[in-house]
């Protein structure tokens, strides 16, 4: 599973143990024994941190510090990745406009050679306008199309996107930096959700705004909580200066006192100027290579192996007649239903049984006139969920019923492949305005965007809904039928 595995315990696990300033990335202490290498990533909020040595970093092991250490900047071997993001809303005056997207384009015409920069702009929905490039030139002609257009600002979705992109980008630096009053109307995803999100990836979010903005508290503690800072219209030069500080990659070289095998605690300390931060880890020293080998004893080894084939020859059987079971259960079940790869192809799943009318209140567009007079009010609801995390990641469940049952079940309307959930887990319904997603008492519970549902909540659009090791998005568009 990828770093989305559990939203909940991201947020947890990065509230009580992420190091805001100091990260060690890596270590070897095999390739040249007792040589060892460790390499830390010094992170946004530092201004001077192009610039920090021996004086700066200290190494302690098992509570010891080391007495001589070597430190090198890594920060011309490092590239860093940026996503841009405009708001192209009209919420904002056109004036305004300009100004934003005038201060981008200067920055990226400032940006340096190890600077790969991605477009995205935002209104009623977010795009990514261009692949990470450091081709100047196209950018500023791609930056040069943005137009306002929207009433509403999806600024979370936006940036949750952003985030999401960037964390496919490897061990790379990364930021995200959006040119926005701070409005946002209507996003799946709250701000400190958002945030947290955002410093679990170690990606920071920079925001460029007027000094007036009535979402600055906001945008301020979004930037704290993330690592990243906010800064005003007019004054970029401070943020130029702050992207070439930010994360600043340094390897320490030193000779270990550690003993092969040996396990032990590792902490590296950051002093520089008022700031202090500390990061730790437990490491054991990886045994020689090679080693001279040793004939065991004849006697215990032949036991051994007579005990090992009693256990084999009871054992096989039944682990080969539980696997055949399974298969051919899971054959029967599985390749009954259409598969779908959500970024392929799109078929839809029918999760409608021979025999059994039920009331269908969700159908596609082109649904017929017959279909429609059945739905509410005037509206017509496109719903569905995406496998975002999972055995069956990429896969769309299109919900056509009032009620809609997930879990393991074959009886279930959505069937999901997840051992860790129930037959029968949670409940989606159409209260004829809202949907809303009820837990079915089920062993390990029911999530909605990392918090666990208590109670029946109200859906959004986006909103992510876990249940066992799977990650479910909702998705719902409504329009008005008539139109």
């Amino acid at each position: 599973m990828k770093k989305y595995y559990l939203l909940i315990s991201l947020f947890v696990c990065t509230c009580l143990h992420s190091s805001p300033y100091l990260q060690v990335a890596a270590f070897d202490y095999s390739t040249d024994y007792p040589d060892a290498s460790l390499k830390v990533k010094i992170t946004a909020g530092i201004e001077e941190s192009a610039g920090l040595n021996e004086d700066n970093l200290s190494v302690y092991e098992n509570g010891f510090r080391v007495g001589y250490i070597s430190v090198k900047s890594l920060k011309n071997e490092e590239k860093l990745n940026l996503i841009l993001a405009l708001d192209c809303s009209r919420s904002i005056k056109s004036e305004q406009f300009e100004k934003y997207r005038l201060e981008a384009n200067e920055f990226i015409l400032s940006s340096q050679q190890n600077v790969r920069i991605g477009l995205a702009s935002f209104s009623d929905q977010s795009d990514f306008e261009s692949a990470f490039t450091d081709n100047k030139d196209d950018l500023k002609a791609k930056l040069s199309a943005f137009k306002q257009e929207g009433k509403n600002t999806l600024l979370y979705n936006s940036i949750y996107d952003s985030i999401e992109l960037l964390s496919k980008n490897g061990e790379e630096r990364k930021a995200v930096i959006i040119w926005t009053d701070g409005k946002d109307e209507g996003s799946g995803i709250t701000s400190d959700d958002l945030a947290f999100f955002a410093r679990g990836c170690g990606i920071p979010i920079l925001f460029v705004t007027n000094e007036k903005s009535p979402a600055l508290l906001s945008m301020k503690r979004i930037a704290k909580i993330s690592g990243g800072e906010v800064f005003f219209e007019g004054k970029t030069e401070k943020l130029k200066r702050f992207i070439v500080s930010f994360k600043s990659g340094y390897e320490i070289k030193y000779k270990t006192s550690l003993k092969r095998g040996e396990d032990a605690k590792v902490e590296v300390r950051l002093k520089s100027g008022k700031i202090r931060d500390r990061s730790e880890l437990k490491i054991k020293v990886p045994e020689e290579s090679s080693k001279a080998f040793k004939f065991p004893d004849m006697k215990k080894s032949f036991l051994l192996l007579f005990a090992g084939l009693i256990v084999f020859l009871i054992l096989f059987p039944l682990i080969v007649f539980i696997i055949y079971k399974k298969y051919v259960s899971n054959k029967k079940r599985y390749d009954s239903e259409p598969k779908t790869v959500f970024a392929g192809e799109e078929k839809r799943k029918d999760y409608s049984f021979p025999g059994k009318e039920e009331k269908t209140v969700f159908t596609d567009k082109s649904a017929s006139a017959d279909v429609t007079e059945d739905l509410s009010e005037g509206y017509v609801f496109h719903a569905w969920f995406f496998v975002k995390e999972g055995l069956d990641k990429g896969l769309r469940y299109d919900i056509i019923r009032e009620e809609t049952v997930i879990g393991k079940s074959g009886n279930s309307d959505v069937v999901v492949r997840d051992n860790n959930i129930s037959p029968n887990h949670a409940r989606l319904k159409f209260t004829g305005d809202d949907f809303v997603l009820f837990d079915m008492a089920s062993d390990g519970g029911t999530f909605l965007n990392g918090k666990k549902l208590l109670r029946p909540k109200k859906l959004f659009d986006w909103d992510e809904i876990q249940i066992g090791t799977t990650v479910l998005i909702f998705r719902v568009v409504s329009e008005s039928a008539s139109g």
